[in-house]
């Protein structure tokens, strides 16, 4: 087989990087001889380390047996040298230097670098047992590696300093290789890594569950414990009986503006068992444990937006929440309490194409956005008089299937012109061609990503879908060319490390 791309790049220049790198170590400057760099690079191979290489140990040598492997920092001195050590250490590794030279030669349009962890991937794995044994010895490089030892400025400056490599990644593999599993089994070694609260988000609470089961089998280490995080109305679905429960629409239309405040004020008894439920966590933290959360991905979601949950959660909320305080002091509160609350990674199993874009149809949208407008919906800061002014406007302006939850998500995704798509007979199956799909051509619509991702430190994606992989790659070019996106870490690791196996 013929070298890639990548390849041909790798070998026209590391020998000069090698020759940098090794010529400024304290072994090789005291031991080489007079104009020679010693070990100096001889050749490569790929194999299930990534990037092989192999040195000469003085000239005249013929066989290059010191070698380094891929994902290593030293060079193993093999054969007859005239070094006083059996190694020399690099500061960095052979894949660390493919990469950087891969994404120093990038020209405009290429594809996707073939790197490492795919050449691994491709020397190791060749069914179903070996494609689990590749993610069990692969998972943490992948999502979380150890940080770096302190290198010397001048390999910072030739490679660029790596201090939080690949903090949005994306695994897409087969149904049933182990992808959530190896990744709980390898919690303990992630947190070690990096230290931080780690939320583990499934699409429901029943799989949350099931994965808090599959941890307490795997989890080896007593210092990690799982939680299930519920969202504050999960919590009050499950301690509350569905005939007792309270409305969030019928406190609006008493003029209520909080319903958790209407639930503390008529509802006690369930209230201090959501509380109680809540400070567990709090417990777990105080007698050392290091609690994983597990949740769900809507959870996880709205994690983002400052909601209720964050705030109920946070070591500092208590019952002065409900009592009533000057606007500028509960937002201090607020503020102080979300604070209080980060989450540092979180770990989403069969992400789906609903959690990445949010989808609503053009005429919708408009409706929306021409409510807000006639109700003066920002400038109000009431919500059971937002609420009221919405029912109002409603009644004159007739919406099928809009409601007032509708409303406040379609307006949370701020659409904007450039967000409208309009759909074609090519996104139509070829078998339906009279179907559902058919008779939306022509029809526009309002697409945008979520963009959650953006705030959280660490983001890993499972999936054994095509959709959400296209999903993720399409807004990956995207965010490339938008400068306020890089700046906070948007862009995702899907070249490096997505496994899409054609294994039977």
């Amino acid at each position: 087989m013929s070298p890639s791309r990548e390849q041909e790049l790798f070998a026209r220049h590391a020998p000069a990087i090698f020759e940098q790198i090794i010529g400024a170590t304290p072994q090789a400057r005291h031991t080489a001889s007079p104009g020679a760099q010693y070990p100096k690079f001889a050749h490569f191979e790929v194999d299930e380390t990534g990037f092989k290489c192999r040195f000469y140990n003085r000239p005249g040598d013929k066989n290059p047996s010191s070698f380094c492997e891929g994902n290593r920092s030293r060079i193993l001195l093999q054969g007859q040298h005239h070094f006083d050590s059996d190694g020399i250490p690099l500061g960095t590794t052979p894949n660390h230097i493919f990469n950087w030279i891969v994404s120093q030669n990038r020209g405009a349009g290429d594809l996707p670098p073939d790197d490492w962890i795919m050449r691994r991937y491709k020397a190791a794995v060749h069914d179903r047992t070996s494609l689990a044994q590749f993610i069990d010895d692969h998972i943490v490089e992948m999502i979380a590696p150890p940080a770096p030892s302190v290198r010397p400025a001048w390999i910072e400056k030739l490679l660029g300093r790596e201090d939080i490599p690949n903090t949005h990644v994306l695994i897409r593999g087969p149904q049933g290789c182990g992808k959530s599993t190896k990744t709980m089994t390898k919690i303990p070694t992630i947190y070690d890594n990096d230290p931080g609260v780690i939320f583990f988000s499934s699409p429901s609470i029943q799989q949350a569950e099931e994965k808090i089961e599959t941890f307490k089998h795997v989890n080896k280490d007593e210092r990690f414990v799982p939680y299930l995080y519920l969202s504050v109305t999960a919590l009050y679905e499950r301690f509350c009986p569905s005939s007792d429960r309270l409305d969030h629409i019928g406190i609006l239309e008493e003029g209520g503006s909080s319903w958790l405040h209407t639930v503390f004020e008529r509802q006690r008894d369930v209230y201090d068992q959501m509380f109680s439920y809540r400070s567990r966590l709090l417990d777990l933290r105080g007698e050392g444990k290091i609690v994983i959360l597990f949740g769900t991905h809507e959870t996880m979601r709205q994690h983002t937006n400052d909601g209720m949950t964050r705030l109920f959660y946070s070591p500092g909320f208590s019952e002065k929440w409900f009592e009533k305080m000057g606007m500028q002091e509960r937002d201090n509160w607020r503020n102080h309490l979300l604070c209080q609350n980060w989450i540092r990674r979180v770990i989403v199993d069969e992400v789906t194409a609903h959690d990445l874009v949010s989808v609503h149809p053009a005429e919708i949208v408009k409706w929306v956005q021409c409510c807000a407008a006639k109700i003066n919906h920002k400038s109000t800061l009431d919500i059971a008089e937002r609420y009221m002014k919405f029912k109002l406007y409603i009644a004159n302006h007739p919406c099928k299937d809009i409601t007032w939850n509708l409303f406040l998500e379609v307006l949370q995704c701020e659409y904007a012109e450039h967000d409208v798509v309009e759909v074609t007979d090519r996104e139509v199956p070829f078998d339906d061609q009279d179907g559902i799909y058919a008779k939306m051509v022509g029809q526009n619509y309002y697409v945008q990503s979520r963009g959650w991702w953006n705030y959280f430190w660490f983001v890993t994606m499972l999936t054994t879908e095509a959709v959400p992989t296209r999903i993720i790659e399409t807004i990956d070019r995207e965010s490339a060319t938008r400068e306020s996106y890089r700046t906070i870490g948007s862009r995702f690791t899907t070249s490096v490390c997505q496994i899409q196996p054609e294994i039977p």
